[in-house]
């Protein structure tokens, strides 16, 4: 099954949030931090560890440097991307959790 959701505006608060919390229990510890990887980053001039500005920057259409990348950079009805979620039907964990071990 596949889920998909639209990004808009502020959700990408979401992603660095997840840096602050462990999934399953809610308690602080949270996530390990994000580094930049792939052509993308490289050429924008992005190594090492991400920084939750440059990101809620490039989220919002911006480069590193401020410059706008896309025609609609900070605009309000901007989307930032799409969020896909890949999962097995329902069907398919009810056999495994009644499935013999042996």
């Amino acid at each position: 099954m596949l889920s998909i959701g639209r990004m808009g505006r502020g959700q990408g608060t979401y992603y660095t949030n997840l840096a602050r919390e462990v999934y399953y229990t809610g308690i602080g510890g949270g996530e390990p931090p994000g580094y930049w990887l792939g052509a993308g980053a490289d050429g924008l001039g992005l190594h090492g560890q991400v920084d939750a500005t440059v990101l809620h920057g490039l989220l919002g259409g911006y480069g590193p440097n401020g410059s706008e990348l896309v025609r609609n950079a900070g605009h309000e009805k901007r989307r930032i991307g799409w969020d896909l979620t890949f999962n097995a039907d329902k069907s398919v964990s009810v056999l495994w959790a009644f499935a013999d071990y042996d």
